[in-house]
């Protein structure tokens, strides 16, 4: 896929990672729409952004409202008469464990982290298909395929949304529309400052170390121009998501050890 004058549509990108595939999308010539809760952080992204020249319209939105959805859709449309690519970026992280998870964070997880993807996809889909071509991007993690410990809960958010892109991909595809399901480590953001439960269950195993935001979204918009249909953003992932499926039992046994030690270090 040619980038250039493509309509991008990227969630959550007033920060993280979203602001960093708003800057690699402009970058590349998209018309890139910036859509968030905070209009106020929208607009300091679009001023960033535009001092490259770059095509930017921010949007303010609520992925977990179905009428805010509708609404940025269709403002979308009637803007630009399109959406390109729709990256599904917005998420929420939740460190507990499952049996001290509350209903109304897990509520709040799924809605936003599922349901709200699941919702903008299907209020895209319609305009994808009537031109025959779009691409949907939904950004998963690598323990959508294992969970972590303390992270059960939003591991299944990922694993579903992980599922749904690969039976669209299936199911859409006569009508020329492909999905990516990008699968990113841990990222240098500031995602922990807006998880749900304790923030003490949020370590990394093994002193692994966080991602740099610019160096995914690079990998990510790569993975759009060469037409991928998955991409892991390192060979760590590549390599975890191999054994979950052919050696699941030795991931059990090092995230056993790992949870453990994480136990003992907090006493």
């Amino acid at each position: 896929m040619q980038i250039e004058n493509k309509v991008v549509v990227i969630t959550g990108a007033s920060r993280g990672i979203g602001k960093s595939l708003a800057r690699e999308f402009s970058r590349n010539g998209a018309i890139t729409v910036i859509t968030a809760r905070s209009i106020g952080k929208l607009k300091e992204v679009e001023s960033e952004l535009k001092h490259n020249s770059a095509i930017v319209h921010p949007i303010a939105f609520d992925v977990t409202s179905k009428k805010s959805i509708e609404s940025m859709i269709n403002e979308v449309i009637r803007k630009y008469g399109r959406i390109d690519v729709l990256v599904n970026n917005a998420a929420l992280a939740f460190y507990e464990e499952i049996a001290d998870s509350k209903w109304d964070d897990i509520d709040k997880l799924f809605k936003t982290n599922f349901f709200g993807p699941l919702q903008c996809i299907q209020t895209a889909l319609p305009y994808m298909k009537k031109r025959r071509k779009g691409l949907i991007v939904n950004i998963s993690a690598p323990i959508s395929r294992y969970s972590l410990h303390h992270q059960g809960v939003y591991s299944a958010s990922k694993a579903a949304l992980e599922r749904i892109t690969e039976a669209l991909d299936i199911e859409e595809g006569k009508y020329g529309i492909e999905t990516l399901i990008a699968i990113i480590d841990r990222t240098k953001t500031d995602i922990k400052k807006y998880a749900l439960g304790p923030k003490k269950y949020a370590r990394l195993p093994y002193n692994l170390q966080e991602a740099d935001p610019d160096a995914v979204a690079k990998k990510i918009v790569r993975a759009v121009i060469r037409g991928d249909r998955v991409c892991f953003m390192s060979k760590r992932s590549w390599v975890f998501g191999i054994l979950s499926v052919v050696c699941p039992q030795f991931i059990n046994k090092m995230f056993k050890k790992s949870h453990s030690k994480f136990i003992s270090s907090l006493k």
